[in-house]
């Protein structure tokens, strides 16, 4: 199975995108984020530029300190799939 790399980047920029509208909904910054998760901002940083993919783990994680579900991560990343 050969999967388009340029699909696979659209993708992690469009939950990339998701995951910062989250977090700025909720007045968070990547400070905070990055507190609540144990990780340093740079990581925060470079999930919301899509230059870090982020595994399952990581996005119930994510979508639970940003006070949402995974489905609606990923829903707001279909709905913005270029």
């Amino acid at each position: 199975m050969h999967v388009d790399s340029d699909l696979l980047r659209a993708r992690r920029v469009s939950l990339a995108q998701a995951i910062r509208s989250a977090r700025l909904q909720r007045k968070l910054t990547q400070s905070d984020v990055s507190s609540a998760l144990g990780v340093p901002q740079s990581w925060v940083s470079n999930v919301e530029a899509g230059a870090r993919r982020v595994d399952v783990a990581e996005l119930i994680e994510l979508a639970s300190v940003l006070g949402v579900s995974t489905s609606d991560l990923i829903i707001a990343m279909e709905a913005t799939d270029v």
